[in-house]
């Protein structure tokens, strides 16, 4: 099994501390010989039952089993010790991440729906406008009825006229941006389809989004100059789907 995999199917299981309990597991400096449920209770200070609980939400028998995987997860960081700040390791690393949240989940029934939709509205605020408008820009070029208004309070006026053959399209780095959670929540009003892009694992967006799209989390550096990477992979990846998803179905539609 892999660590990150069991993870994705479960994560919907584990409470907040839990949750929380496994974000911190993934970022600690481990070696083999630390890797025992007390020592993460005690670094996490958390009971052990705490941590026993969160394997078993997880799917693992025992941890014994999560040990394995743990190990494995982290065996760059076994060897690599020293150049673990490096850029491009990072780099490499939240890549894959990103990569290996979008591979394990069914992308079929969000393409469907973007084909089918007859308008998208695109809403977001700060950096990841940038990243919006990127993504509204390539929807427009596939034929797409697409509206981003950058001011909030326009997309919000916009959302409660959306339908149930409409789709919202929401960016929120920690899933917690009020005024998207706001333009989301009069969607669902409206009885139009949700869906977010996110880094947050847990948030009240991801509880309403009809589809989530999962980004590597990132740290924090000056600027936020490149907190928005992984988004900009996402909105590529999905496109590069979304247009083998229409050549596919080009001549269902043709013949319909």
């Amino acid at each position: 099994m892999a660590l990150l995999d069991q993870f994705m199917k479960n994560m919907d299981t584990l409470s907040e501390i839990e949750n929380q309990c496994f974000q911190k597991i993934l970022k600690m400096n481990l070696d083999k010989e630390t890797i025992t449920i007390q020592y993460l209770a005690d670094m996490l200070n958390v009971s052990t039952t705490t941590i026993y609980r969160m394997v078993k939400k997880l799917g693992y028998p025992s941890f014994k089993e999560f040990s394995y995987d743990l190990v494995f997860h982290k065996r760059k960081t076994f060897l690599q010790h020293q150049q673990i700040d490096d850029i491009e390791e990072q780099m490499k690393e939240q890549f894959l991440e990103t990569l290996n949240y979008l591979k394990n989940i069914d992308l079929n029934p969000l393409l469907q729906c973007i084909d089918q939709s007859h308008s998208l509205l695109i809403a977001s605020s700060g950096l990841n406008n940038n990243i919006a408008k990127i993504l509204a820009t390539k929807l427009s070029l596939m034929g797409k009825k697409v509206s981003f208004p950058e001011d909030p309070w326009i997309a919000f006026l916009e959302a409660s006229q959306l339908s149930s053959n409409d789709l919202l399209i929401a960016f929120s780095r920690d899933g917690n941006t009020q005024q998207v959670l706001n333009i989301i929540k009069n969607a669902k009003v409206s009885h139009g389809k949700v869906l977010l892009i996110t880094q947050g694992q847990k948030s009240q967006m991801k509880n309403l989004a009809d589809f989530v799209l999962m980004c590597a989390s990132e740290e924090e550096e000056g600027y936020n100059l490149d907190t928005r990477l992984q988004m900009h992979i996402c909105i590529n990846y999905l496109m590069k789907k979304m247009l083998d998803y229409k050549n596919n179905h080009k001549g269902v539609h043709d013949n319909v």
